[in-house]
């Protein structure tokens, strides 16, 4: 069997530069920045409570359940307002995290 190489009729060199995200992806975080804000102003102070103690103001929003197992990050049902400290805990100590509710993850629920 003969075998002829393949012969590019086009160069391989990009015409323009590729987008960062989506475009569907793009609408989603710019859906998500007006729901952060949204939401920051309505629940000002840190709502996960990490020893009963935490009195800080609330300047992320954390998702328990996340993209990856079905949440979703528009979702007010799946969204808890909280302080940098608090939200470094939940994820430094996921198994406790899971125990208060604060992380939904299937191998630890």
């Amino acid at each position: 069997m003969k075998r002829t190489p393949l012969k590019r009729k086009t160069s391989l060199k990009r015409k323009g530069s590729l987008a960062p995200v989506s475009k569907k992806r793009a609408r989603t975080n710019r859906q998500r920045a007006k729901f952060v804000q949204e939401e920051l102003s309505n629940r000002q102070w840190c709502e996960a409570k990490i020893g009963g103690v935490c009195t800080r103001r609330a300047v992320e929003i954390h998702e328990p359940l996340p993209r990856s197992l079905g949440g979703s990050i528009l979702d007010r049902a799946n969204s808890v307002a909280i302080c940098r400290a608090c939200h470094r805990w939940v994820h430094d100590n996921v198994k406790e995290a899971c125990q208060l509710g604060l992380l939904k993850l299937s191998g630890h629920v």
